[in-house]
């Protein structure tokens, strides 16, 4: 699976949670993920919760669960992703 890395600059909390979510979404099967072949790193992090609920990643409080120190930007992501999809 191939994953376009836009060059911007991000703040170092939001890579740090891109390190922690983008290894389980590259870990699972195509049949998870069809045409994901040149989507950006933000592309796929939208489907994330999509995932968890699917049980194909961790969901919000197993994240929070194995990176305590990342709660602030777990949450965040989940509330975010919340508000996108109403």
């Amino acid at each position: 699976m191939e994953i376009v890395v836009q060059q911007r600059h991000e703040a170092p909390a939001k890579r740090l949670l891109q390190s922690v979510l983008l290894p389980y979404l590259m870990g699972i099967t195509p049949r998870y993920l069809p045409g994901v072949d040149g989507q950006t790193v933000d592309q796929v992090l939208r489907e994330y919760r999509q995932f968890a609920t699917l049980g194909a990643v961790p969901n919000r409080e197993r994240l929070i669960q194995q990176n305590p120190d990342l709660e602030p930007e777990i949450e965040s992501f989940f509330t975010d992703q919340t508000r996108e999809r109403v």
